[in-house]
């Protein structure tokens, strides 16, 4: 997966304005998306900046 093309998201409700997240494909888009209109109301500011975190490990694990 290393040549895989990388594609940018623009998250709608993000916890700060003007967030991204780099993402491989179309289905690991859907689901950031999913999970973060299902989790971003519960815990704002903790639990996204836990969730960019692992992003970025599940980015250079691949």
């Amino acid at each position: 997966m290393c040549c895989a093309e990388i594609k940018k998201v623009k998250l709608r409700r993000p916890a700060s304005s003007g967030a991204t997240v780099w993402t491989t494909s179309p289905l690991q888009e859907a689901n950031i998306l999913r999970v973060m209109k299902a989790r971003i109301n519960k815990r704002k500011n903790e639990w996204v900046n836990s969730f960019y975190s692992n992003i970025k490990l599940i980015k250079y694990k691949n």
